[in-house]
């Protein structure tokens, strides 16, 4: 077994209103081995954010106004501004949500100068709501297009999926506070992909694996305590984040375990238990990685299906 000694540099980058509220979210947690920075077309609602690194898109903007050509220009009169935020970082998350003026017209280009630095570039999106009309979900779509090709993993997290996996049915913050924490949730496993020390090594690595190419079904659970290997699996299969195909249509499943110790008996364990939630004869692949920083009995586990687009 091959075990990493390096931890890998991660900037996490909020994008517009919702990037900058989950970044929020993601800094009261205290997520680990990353840097946080926003950025926004919204001098004002930059100064609300508790973040300490913050970039304001064109500088004598006071927002996009729902025009992703507006917040284009206006991020690529700021590249010398972020090129010297983002020079550095191994691995760099762009956090938005896509329908809008800033996320729409400012993550493409984000993306593409965070590629010429040399980074791996993973996008964390959401989606609109069908209710907000084809005008916001055509926005959402052109930007997707442009985020794959320049990324090396996009994952799309459509608002619309959000009753299922947060049993929640209402309207209002409470709904929003859940689309924090979700696009929170996604976020974490997408840099213990990147992060921590590992103990087992997946065959191939992430970014090959979760290319803009494929269609992605994800899932992610935590737990603690005695029960907490079928607490983890349970939760990840039973409310994907993403789920772009049926396990039924996928090639490969890959998943990560992250503890902060784990005996080869409860790997095998957990292991088990996740071949019995997949069809039988899937490729599986799996990687164990280490955060000193969680609790003895705590783990957290992502899952990761993948199939041809």
């Amino acid at each position: 077994m091959d075990i990493l000694t390096k931890t890998a540099r991660i900037k996490i980058v909020g994008v517009g209103g919702a990037g900058c509220n989950a970044i929020r979210k993601l800094s009261i947690d205290k997520i680990q081995d990353c840097e946080l920075l926003v950025v926004n077309t919204d001098q004002k609602a930059l100064t609300r954010s508790i973040v300490s690194r913050k970039i304001h898109l064109g500088n004598d903007l006071t927002g996009s106004y729902g025009n992703p050509t507006t917040a284009r220009l206006a991020t690529e009169r700021s590249l010398e501004e972020l090129t010297d935020a983002l020079k550095g970082a191994e691995t760099i998350i762009i956090v938005t949500g896509l329908g809008g003026g800033t996320g729409s017209g400012a993550s493409p280009v984000i993306a593409k100068l965070a590629k010429q630095l040399g980074a791996v570039v993973v996008a964390v999106v959401t989606l609109p709501f069908i209710h907000e009309g084809p005008n916001r979900q055509q926005k959402a779509m052109d930007c997707l297009a442009l985020l794959e090709d320049c990324c090396d993993v996009v994952l799309r997290i459509p608002n619309e999926n959000i009753n299922v996996v947060a049993e929640v049915n209402r309207l209002g913050t409470g709904a929003f506070a859940v689309l924090d924490d979700w696009i929170l949730q996604g976020c974490v496993a997408v840099a213990d992909l990147f992060a921590h020390k590992k103990i087992i090594q997946p065959k191939s690595p992430w970014s090959e694996v979760l290319n803009p190419r494929q269609r992605i079904w994800m899932g992610v659970g935590t737990g603690s305590g005695e029960n907490r290997f079928v607490e983890v699996c349970e939760r990840a299969f039973r409310r994907p984040m993403a789920e772009e195909l049926k396990l039924t249509e996928a090639t490969q499943i890959s998943y990560q375990v992250v503890s902060r110790e784990l005996t080869l008996d409860e790997f095998n364990r957990l292991n088990g238990i996740v071949r019995t939630m997949v069809p039988q004869g899937l490729k599986i692949d799996a990687s164990v990685a280490y955060d000193e920083g969680m609790a003895e009995d705590e783990l957290r586990l992502s899952v990761w299906a993948v199939g041809s687009r």
